[in-house]
């Protein structure tokens, strides 16, 4: 389901599980969320703002606020 809040509430998706059973989809799920939260108890686990790299020139909406530009502009290597 896709929900929006306009005049149109939302639309329904076709979500294709494979062969998974939705409890099995949501169990999955919840092992990865649970993974994912355990690696982010750990105080070394960076919060990182651009989480790929590889995409360092598209920016999205949140990135100013993390100032995400302005982090950008050093060099690689370069001291703070």
């Amino acid at each position: 389901m896709h929900l929006t809040g306009r005049e149109l509430a939302g639309k329904p998706h076709v979500v294709d599980l494979g062969d998974r059973t939705p409890d099995a989809a949501a169990d999955h799920a919840l092992a990865r969320l649970k993974s994912l939260v355990r690696r982010f108890e750990q105080e070394a686990t960076p919060y990182r703002s651009l989480v790929l790299p590889m995409w360092k020139n598209r920016y999205g909406t949140y990135d100013d606020l993390a100032r995400v530009k302005e982090w950008s502009a050093g060099e690689e290597g370069e001291e703070e």
